[in-house]
């Protein structure tokens, strides 16, 4: 148990300094092995011109991430809940 480095790449001889994007972050992935958790809230009002006549979507999402060395970390990315809640035409859906 004393091989385990929580700070990872960027702990002790590593690097100093980093700053996670705060858009697109589904899509970028840190080069950098980290300990964090790092939770996500998407809100998206449907027009009332859509098909469905108006309604929101809603994600809750957390991306969790260990570092075990400065090497080597588990990643658990796109864990999440969706609510959509439609006015008409569709089914309200969640999950």
């Amino acid at each position: 148990m004393d091989d385990l480095n929580f700070k990872g790449s960027l702990g002790e001889n590593g690097f100093k300094h980093y700053v996670p994007p705060v858009s697109n972050p589904l899509f970028n992935e840190t080069p950098f092995i980290t300990t964090e958790v790092r939770p996500v809230w998407l809100h998206n009002d449907i027009p009332e011109k859509f098909v469905t006549r108006g309604g929101n979507i809603d994600i809750f999402a957390v991306e969790i991430r260990v570092a075990l060395t400065d090497r080597f970390g588990l990643i658990a990315t796109k864990d999440g809940y969706m609510d959509a809640d439609f006015d008409i035409a569709l089914p309200d859906s969640n999950g």
